[in-house]
């Protein structure tokens, strides 16, 4: 059962629960957002509703995850399938492949690998845009080095216009409900807990359990009445655990169409925690984009890392 909290009783209620130090927009936010009786009830117990919010506007750790692939070693598996406007599979590529460590420095082991159809051109170029941003994250040719600090990008060209460009792209894809400056033409429709934003979503916290694990599912979901091309990002679920409060999953919808160009995309992440680093070992993309100058494509790809 979910129940839609009055701010003013909520604020009574739960008074002494916690400090009510938050964000206008958090606050605000708290006037609309659904919890399900067993978030109630843990409230009682000490889960701070509040700090929750303010943890999941504020969060980088997701995005984090994909940086950490950068600091360890790891095998992946991948299956990238591009349709023509039959739906028929028109190009295909798999391949296994492994990351080595070593110091600073990383580089990739292509263990298998097989294609067919038009999924390289003639000089050995992926025809794909999504190919080649996805191979730009998880699959690259030369030895690559990192600072210490191992943040930003550490591609040798990355202060190009085109590496610019797949910056901004990796943020859009990789860091849902962000705002992305500079991509033309997108609305600036991307920042969810901004407070002109709210109003289009509605927003729901639920007990549930994820993978055998007690977990938090925080939903976020254009309202029913809100047009499609009112806002960017569609909608979005992410899993906590319940213990850490941990990123465990998330699953994400992103929509866009203009004069110059439309894409409608559908992200599936599962983050595994250990010790050393929380990593991304399960990624499923399934999209169209149509991109000025190219023919659209539509594909799928999937990875896996171990």
């Amino acid at each position: 059962m979910k129940i839609k909290i009055n701010h003013f009783c909520f604020v009574l209620w739960l008074a002494g629960c916690f400090p009510l130090q938050a964000q206008t927009d958090t606050l605000f936010l708290l006037k609309v957002i659904q919890l399900d009786s067993v978030v109630i009830s843990d409230t009682v117990s000490g889960f701070d509703i509040g700090s929750f919010i303010e943890m999941v506007e504020e969060d980088t750790t997701f995005y984090q995850a994909f940086r950490n692939l950068r600091q360890t070693t790891y095998t992946s598996t991948t299956d990238a399938r591009f349709f023509d406007k039959n739906g028929l599979v028109e190009a295909r590529y798999n391949n296994t492949a492994r990351q080595i460590m070593q110091g600073r420095c990383r580089h990739m082991q292509v263990q298998q690998a097989s294609t067919s159809g038009d999924f390289f051109d003639k000089h050995g170029e992926m025809e794909y845009f999504t190919a080649r941003l996805f191979a730009y994250i998880f699959l690259y040719a030369d030895t690559v080095c990192t600072s210490e600090a191992a943040v930003g990008s550490d591609h040798p060209s990355a202060d190009s216009k085109m590496e610019k460009r797949k910056d901004q792209l990796k943020t859009l894809l990789f860091n849902p409900g962000q705002p992305v400056s500079g991509i033309p033409f997108v609305k600036n429709e991307l920042g969810i807990f901004e407070k002109k934003m709210l109003g289009y979503y509605d927003y729901a916290i639920d007990a549930v359990t994820y993978q055998h694990v007690p977990a938090y599912k925080f939903t976020i979901v254009k309202k029913a009445d809100v047009k499609e091309s009112k806002v960017v990002l569609q909608e979005m679920e992410t899993w906590f655990n319940r213990s850490d409060f941990s990123i465990m999953a998330r699953n994400y919808h992103l929509r866009e169409s203009n004069l110059v160009y439309d894409f409608d995309v559908t992200m599936k992440v599962v983050i595994q925690n250990t010790e050393a680093l929380a990593i991304p070992t399960q990624i499923y993309y399934a999209g169209t984009w149509n991109i000025p100058g190219k023919k659209r494509e539509t594909g799928n790809i999937s990875i896996s890392i171990r």
